[in-house]
């Protein structure tokens, strides 16, 4: 095999092994998870969204008015349209 024909078989080689690999990120890439639990300021439904998405909209009533739940704070509850969420300053949480 001259050069010309091993530089054509390593070419080959170097293509097929990137669909491989490009395949399996794009793989892995859809099975990890990122979802974030959300709060709809329509309808009061709690959901994980993927942080990841531009668009977060509710499961439940498709609304884009969708917040964290680790950004309440201040926020108008949905559900008695009357209270607003606080942090309580007590709660401590180790993960």
């Amino acid at each position: 095999m001259g050069k010309n024909g091993w530089l054509m078989e390593q070419e080959m080689i170097h293509k097929q092994l990137s669909e491989v690999i490009g395949g399996a990120a794009m793989m892995l890439a859809k099975c990890i998870a990122n979802d974030e639990p959300h709060y709809c300021l329509k309808c009061g439904a709690e959901s994980n969204i993927d942080s990841r998405k531009e668009e977060k909209k509710c499961r439940k009533c498709r609304s884009k008015k969708v917040v964290s739940t680790s950004s309440l704070e201040g926020v108008k509850c949905a559900k008695c349209e009357n209270g607003h969420f606080v942090i309580d300053k007590g709660f401590f949480c180790v993960s």
